[in-house]
């Protein structure tokens, strides 16, 4: 009876050992779930806070690119305007110069 009752508190005082050690690492498995919850909300935010500033800049290009498009077409147009004055002067220089020519066979 001394061996059953000594080998009951044997196995009862494993059982609460086991239970100790059971607990402890129940314990770290939470720390570790937390400090991996931090990290992961931390790494979400950063993420979001990076996709906002891409955003931003993504909207500043398009922005950028639509005042370089309205440049080329304002060029464009000052070309055109350019190079009618261009024929205008031309055809004003050949009409002065036949004047001039007129004026100098009449004499």
């Amino acid at each position: 009876m001394e061996k059953t009752l000594a080998h009951a508190l044997q196995r009862a005082s494993d059982a609460e050992e086991k239970e100790k050690k059971t607990q402890v690492a129940l314990e770290l498995k939470e720390r570790q779930m937390t400090a991996m919850e931090k990290n992961f909300t931390k790494a979400h935010n950063d993420f979001k806070q990076e996709q906002a500033r891409a955003e931003t800049a993504a909207e500043a290009l398009k922005q950028r690119d639509a005042t370089i498009s309205s440049m080329v077409d304002d060029i464009k147009k000052l070309k055109q305007k350019y190079e009618a004055l261009e024929k205008k002067h031309a055809a004003l220089e050949e009409e002065e110069k036949k004047q001039r020519e007129l004026t100098t066979r009449g004499r």
